[in-house]
This record gives structure tokens, sequence and C-alpha cells, in this order.
């Protein structure tokens, strides 16, 4: 899938966006029994377009503006993994992540991937994340 199409946010107050919308605009073939949409949707070759749809969406409901910036932050550690990055290579991310840091939820993500990088020593993305300042991180 290419860019992202902006969803149609014309919608009365009865009506709502779930995730099973999104996943439809982004190509996944939902299903409800994933428990981490985030982490099970990464693709470590769409960071890029899922910051964009991240950026065209901001006005989305919390939580799933949260599934979003999990789905990106998990789509970079996946391209951490599997690139030699460096910090030029980072920029593009980091600067995403600086521009939401205040954003609802994104410090709760954040400090997520914080926490278990630093309780498991594994996820790159983690370290990456710890050099940014957040309006607040938490962890759940």
């Amino acid at each position: 899938m290419g860019s992202s199409e902006a969803l149609d946010l014309n919608i009365t107050m009865e009506e709502k966006i779930s995730l099973k919308d999104i996943s439809q605009k982004l190509g996944f073939n939902y299903d409800h029994t994933v428990q981490d949409w985030g982490i099970e949707y990464s693709n470590a070759e769409r960071v890029s377009e899922f910051m964009q749809f991240y950026e065209d969406h901001i006005t989305l409901p919390g939580a799933l503006m949260r599934e979003l910036m999990e789905l990106v932050v998990a789509s970079y550690n996946d391209k951490m993994d599997a690139e030699n990055n460096t910090p030029e290579t980072d920029t593009e991310f980091v600067k995403f992540m600086e521009r939401h840091a205040n954003d609802n939820m994104v410090g709760k993500v954040a400090g997520y991937w914080i926490r278990i990088t630093r309780e498991h020593n594994e996820f790159q993305v983690g370290k990456l994340l710890e050099g940014i300042r957040f309006g607040s991180l938490e962890s759940w």
C-alpha cells in the first residue's frame, strides 16, 4: 500500500471509528482476537507510512492514537533489528517522536518500550527513546 489515505472523519457523534476501520485503511486483515495490535501488525518497511498516517489522523480518540503510536514504534524497532542503524538513519523517527512527545498516550508507549528494554536489554528502539524528552513518561 502506498501513502495512507485520510479516513473520512465526517462522522456523527453516534458513529465511532474503530481499530477495524483503521486496519482496513492500512490494508491489514483485522483480527479482533489480536491482543497487541501495534506489535502484531508492525512492518519495518512501512514506518514512514505509519508515521504519516498518525499525523494525518491526530484527532482520533486517545486509545486509537496509542495503538497507532505502538504500531510506529514497534515497526521502527523491527527496522532497527533489520538494518544497521546509525544516528543519521534514526533522524526521521527521532524528529517524529519529538514532534509528538507531548501527545496524549505517547509517553505511555515510550515508557513501555523503555521499561522492557531495561528489563530485557534487547529492544534497540527503547534505547533510542531514552534520549527523547517526553511530556509525561509512564509505563502501563
